[in-house]
């Protein structure tokens, strides 16, 4: 074979011992360092001195490793320098290895601490030892549910009202109220055949406070309806009772499914406030602010003077506006201050985001409960953010107050009614019939006072008042006991409802009942009864 003229034995030596100088030793050392021979031998260096350290396990020349550690001849760096390289490169992805770390630990730890705070949340919202959830049900329409808010605003020092009964065969509204009344007429067999009802003479010594609340998640409105907590329903044992003893009877799955069956609605959620828990709130929010009616300055609900108009007011003024009785409106008045109080209270709550909402939670434990979830409420917070008092209206459940048997009962217009649930099933807000008092002759009935404030002189200056004004007052007196705290104007049959509405208009003071039952015994058309909360004229 004839030999290439380009091949030449000295030429092949020479390129083989470069190619030897530029091996790489990696191979593991020998001796001290390792147990397995290396391959030193057999690797070619520039000079025999390298060729020894490889024997014994070290190498000290290496390829450039990057850009970075650029080599200063020969394409190669020192032991020195490689070694350094390798250490920052192991303290680089110690580094990062450690932030990973660290970023898994910091979120597991946010999201247990978010889930303990929420855990905390929830049980400082929850019913306690409530039933409302036996009696509540899924809402009925997507973006649209009911809420009852059960409150209660007694303070330490109040009495309950009394409790009376009463009952009448030829009137489902007429029954009877003292402890043991009911007793005796189930003893004697009354209560077989004549309905019996079990509430209070005095209504407005009531410190319970119920609403009915549409809230449109959609349209972002929401809607209130003050219910009197001397509405009557059925019981289980088959008396009727006024939502507050109803209350006290059943619990709240009583009044839930009481007022669920009057509204013709599924209530889907319930919401408890008391005065404690509606003074802390208020407070926590830097006060509210309300429209007032008339003015406020009712001994018995606090010792805050309100007046009438746009005020700013604390927790204190709150928790006054909520419990005055003695105003000239009567329960039209007290449902209006109620409502207005929820009214601003809600969109100043609703003004807060949701961590805002469960810090505030979390700081005042037990001022609501609820049955939602912090889930639920974020929903409705993200949902009606930032809603003004201008989408939430309100109005007082459509009727008036009647006497029975010496109990004062809250009969509803059922036609009014209607159309009010018309209006909240559409998100809007009910019609409030805006109609003027009707005009009365003055002088076509017939007025007799009574004295019931202990004021001295106080039937003989309203009747003074009334005959300025023409009308026919047949004469003055006193009750019985002078322990009125609100003046009543009572008319005796439906003819004479306007007569004494207009009687009331005049005095600017009273609340209109009627005396179905016979209970005040009138011996004229219209009964005027002077309580603590008529005024003298300066």
């Amino acid at each position: 074979m004839a030999r290439s003229d380009s091949f030449k034995p000295r030429r092949s030596r020479r390129t083989s011992r470069d190619i030897r100088s530029n091996v790489v030793g990696t191979h593991a050392g020998v001796g001290r360092l390792s147990e397995r021979p290396t391959n030193a031998s057999a690797v070619g260096f520039s000079n025999p001195r390298k060729q020894r350290r490889a024997s014994r396990g070290y190498v000290s020349s290496v390829l450039k490793v990057d850009d970075a550690a650029a080599p200063r001849k020969g394409g190669r760096v020192g032991a020195r320098r490689f070694d350094r390289e390798v250490h920052r490169k192991r303290r680089v992805k110690t580094a990062v290895a450690i932030v990973a770390a660290l970023a898994v630990a910091i979120v597991v730890a946010v999201a247990v601490g978010v889930a303990v705070l929420l855990g905390s949340i929830d049980s400082r919202l929850a019913l306690g030892d409530s039933n409302a959830a036996s009696a509540l049900q899924p809402a009925s329409k997507e973006g649209s549910f009911y809420s009852l808010v059960l409150a209660d605003f007694s303070v330490e020092g109040d009495v309950a009202p009394e409790r009376v009964r009463s009952s009448s065969a030829d009137d489902l509204h007429s029954l009877d109220v003292s402890d043991t009344a009911v007793d005796g007429l189930a003893a004697s067999g009354s209560a077989s055949s004549a309905p019996v009802t079990v509430g209070s003479a005095d209504q407005a010594q009531s410190n319970d406070a119920f609403a009915l609340v549409h809230v449109d998640t959609e349209n972002r409105t929401a809607q209130v309806i003050a219910i009197p907590s001397n509405v009557v329903s059925a019981g289980d044992d088959g008396l009727l009772y006024t939502l507050s003893d109803l209350w006290d009877h059943l619990g709240d799955a009583g009044v839930v499914e009481a007022v669920s069956s009057l509204a013709e609605v599924p209530i889907t959620h319930v919401l408890k406030i008391d005065s404690d828990g509606l003074r802390s709130l208020v407070d926590a929010l830097d006060g509210i602010s309300v429209e007032v009616g008339e003015e406020i300055d009712d001994p018995r609900a606090g010792s805050v003077y309100v007046p009438a108009g746009q005020q700013q007011v604390d927790g204190a003024g709150a928790l006054t506006m909520v419990r005055a009785t003695n105003l000239s409106g009567g329960a039209q008045q007290m449902a209006a201050n109620r409502i207005e109080v929820l009214r601003s209270l809600s969109a100043k709550l609703l003004s807060l985001d949701s961590l805002g909402f469960y810090a505030l939670i979390d700081r005042l434990p037990g001022c609501l409960r609820t049955d939602e979830s912090t889930g639920e409420v974020n929903h409705l917070i993200t949902s009606m953010a930032s809603v003004g008092v201008g989408a939430i209206s309100g109005a007082m459940l459509p009727g008036d107050d009647i006497s029975r048997d010496g109990i004062v009962i809250y009969r509803v217009d059922e036609g009014a009614w209607g159309d009010y649930l018309a209006s909240m099933s559409q998100g809007q807000a009910p019609v409030v019939s805006q109609e003027s008092a009707p005009q009365v002759d003055p002088s076509s009935f017939t007025v007799f006072v009574k004295n019931g404030s202990g004021v001295s002189g106080a039937a003989a200056s309203i009747s003074d008042s009334l005959e300025d004004r023409g009308f026919n007052v047949e004469g003055i007196g006193n009750t019985d006991i002078e322990a009125y705290d609100e003046t009543l104007v009572v008319y005796a049959a439906d003819e004479f409802q306007t007569a004494a509405q207009s009687v009331a208009q005049q005095l600017g003071v009273g609340r209109v009942i009627s005396d179905y039952a016979d209970f005040y015994h009138l011996e004229t058309d219209v009964l005027v009864i002077v309580g603590r909360d008529w005024k003298p004229a300066e």
